[in-house]
């Protein structure tokens, strides 16, 4: 038998996937979820078209904010190109006339690859479709040149499986969608948020016990639903108290494994000489008080589905029997020498950062890989907007009805209170608030602000303080009094050298602070990207690593590359509104030093060209549309969207 080290021929698992297949989007969704299993990419795409025509944009996943085409027509010169040069870096293509030409027809898309190589997919000598492939997910970077033959090899099979594949052109275009999109459209596009959030709800009644009316709640249900129909290894990440383990009933019972068994470890709660025992079995007599045999989960959940939840506190032994029974599909009992076939669909949940965990070698990479085919991240509550509110009705009243007592309500300065509250323990923390404002007998009548704070005070973890978002003023105020920095400082800082460099005694400048709130994570993402010129993914890997060595959550609010595309792109429409809509004086605040940047004002035409087809557009509907389209984008930054928006339709400024 193979040992564990020497993972499975990749050409060999990617045939598998993509045999039993017979259409252009199965086939190219499979194959790019599998391809990104293997490769351990961050983001990527596949376009095809038939003989003749422009190529549709079949799956993807990963890219950064705003609006995705759903057709691309590539002029001959640019398919001569492709044709020519074979597989290149977008970087490549930038530096060649023919390259700039390839990248203007691919916009907006080559903006949201960020880094990528593409591999042209032909046949009869025709350009007949691409397939991009992004940076690692755990160094940040691409794939090496001397080491891009496996990539290229598998971009062959998917190109010959989608010659042997019918067509599917007539189902809708994934245009707009995060992750790979799903063959049956769950509304149409141009229905607003509440909408679209009843007609999914009606289609999966189990999704109502995801209780939200945000833009990110819509998005993150139809990413479960989405992923609900296949067999892949689904990795649920986010912060604790989010919700991790509803997201996996729901993809479990959204799937058509509906009808088998649901199983949940809990990784952190069971010591690790009973772990292997309570995941494999064991029979009777292998160890000091096996009195009888034993089935572990993989066998309980034979046919169903196993959470593995809090899978980053395992140790590294049983990481390792855990990555064979994956890769063969069954398992061994402790003590027994039979194995035994297991038909599981394993969704995994962490609240840490499994990349992170491996660059520490606490968590074995081949079984990250392994894990992390298809991510699906659950929202904090400070990303849901107005969902603070629904969810306190909520939790409000299944209380009272509990406990036997009249409903409370919020006072209008109390849900003022309740929007600005962080809630760094998110929903969990809530339901607690809830909870303790129900407990007393003599609480009776609203919940005003005063009192919601002392709750506030009482649930925050540890007796820390709660955490809000303050008012612009406070925090100006805040600064006013810091004590101005040193000569020493100064001198520091004008020699070009770091001022964590400085002695411990001398005071740190006012940006080092932890931010608090959206607008000061905004500030605080627009510093970190200026240290690193607009590089969003040398900008992501220095915050990672910063996380790493021990940086607080405070500390360092936003490490990801997403993330910090999307705080980019509401910080961009803030500066534009407060520049009255001059883009240069915009840039301009944007990178003091360098407003002329390729790469930011590369970023900026992203921003900017899905208000293109605003420009004729108004009423409910267009605005509920310009939610939909920047739905990633903290709901803080909407209205300076929106402003921009009615500003580009009076023509009071012109897209760059």
């Amino acid at each position: 038998m193979d040992s564990v080290d020497s993972p499975q021929d990749p050409l060999l698992e990617l045939a598998r996937q993509l045999l039993p297949l017979g259409t252009w989007r199965e086939v190219a969704r499979d194959g790019l979820l599998c391809i990104a299993g293997i490769q351990g990419m961050a983001a990527g795409a596949v376009l095809w078209r038939a003989d003749e025509g422009p190529l549709h944009l079949l799956s993807h996943f990963g890219l950064g904010a705003g609006r995705l085409r759903g057709r691309f027509r590539l002029p001959a010169e640019a398919q001569g190109f492709l044709l020519e040069t074979g597989p290149l870096t977008l970087e490549a293509a930038r530096r060649r006339p023919a390259g700039r030409g390839l990248l203007r027809a691919l916009q907006p898309l080559d903006a949201q690859l960020g880094e990528a190589w593409l591999f042209p997919l032909h046949a009869e000598g025709k350009l007949r479709g691409l397939l991009c492939v992004g940076p690692s997910l755990v160094t940040q970077e691409l794939v090496a040149p001397d080491a891009i033959g496996g990539c290229n090899d598998m971009a062959e099979l998917l190109r010959l499986r989608l010659l042997g594949c019918a067509s599917d052109s007539g189902v809708p275009l994934a245009e707009e969608r995060p992750a790979p999109a799903d063959s049956r459209p769950l509304a149409s596009s141009g229905r607003g948020v509440a909408s679209r959030l009843r007609h999914l709800r009606s289609r999966y009644p189990d999704a109502a016990a995801m209780v939200g009316e945000s833009a990110a709640m819509l998005a993150h249900l139809e990413e479960i639903v989405s992923l609900a129909d296949t067999d892949y290894t689904v990795l649920v990440e986010g912060e604790t108290g989010t919700g991790k383990e509803l997201a996996a009933h729901l993809l479990h019972r959204s799937s058509r494994r509906a009808q088998g068994p649901f199983e949940a470890v809990d990784c952190s709660a069971i010591p690790q000489e009973l772990i292997e025992s309570e995941l494999f079995g064991h029979v009777k007599g292998a160890f000091t008080g096996a009195s009888r045999d034993f089935r572990g989960a993989f066998e309980r959940a034979d046919g169903g589905t196993l959470l593995l939840d809090e899978i980053g506190d395992m140790d590294l032994r049983s990481q390792t029997r855990l990555l064979r029974v994956l890769q063969e599909g069954q398992v061994r009992r402790l003590g027994g020498d039979r194995p035994v076939p297991v038909d599981v669909r394993v969704v995994a949940a962490t609240n840490q950062e499994l990349a992170a965990l491996v660059r520490q070698s606490r968590f074995r990479e081949d079984l990250y890989y392994r894990i992390h085919v298809c991510p699906v991240r659950v929202p904090s509550l400070r990303e849901r907007g107005d969902d603070r509110q629904v969810l306190f009705e909520h939790f409000m009243a299944q209380h009272a009805a509990e406990l036997q007592r009249p409903a409370r309500r919020l006072t209008p300065a109390g849900r003022r209170r309740l929007r600005s509250e962080l809630f760094p323990g998110n929903v969990r923390q809530l339901q607690n608030v809830v909870r303790q404002l129900l407990v007393p007998k003599a609480a009776r009548g609203p919940v005003d602000a005063d009192e919601l704070e002392r709750v506030l005070r009482r649930a925050s973890s540890q007796g820390l303080q709660p955490r809000r978002a303050r008012p612009a003023h406070e925090a100006a105020e805040e600064r006013a009094e810091m004590p101005p920095p040193t000569a020493e400082v100064t001198r520091l800082v004008e020699s070009g050298r770091k001022v964590r460099d400085a002695p411990p005694t001398l005071p740190s400048p006012p940006t080092l602070a932890s931010p608090n709130g959206v607008e000061d994570v905004g500030n605080w993402v627009l510093e970190r990207l200026r240290e690193h010129r607009f590089n969003l993914s040398a900008a992501a890997r220095s915050l990672q690593e910063q996380r790493r060595q021990g940086a607080s959550r405070e500390a360092v609010p936003v490490f990801d590359r997403g993330a910090l595309d999307y705080y980019l792109c509401g910080e961009f429409f803030r500066a534009l509104v407060g520049h009255a809509y001059a883009v240069d004086a915009a840039l301009q605040h944007l990178a003091p030093r360098a407003p002329h940047s390729p790469r930011l004002r590369r970023k900026v035409q992203a921003f900017v060209r899905p208000l293109r087809s605003w420009q004729r557009r108004t009423g409910a509907q267009a605005r509920a549309r310009l939610h939909e389209v920047y739905r990633r984008v903290p709901e803080t930054y909407l209205t300076e969207i929106e402003q921009a928006a009615a500003a580009l339709r009076r023509g009071r400024w012109r897209l760059p």
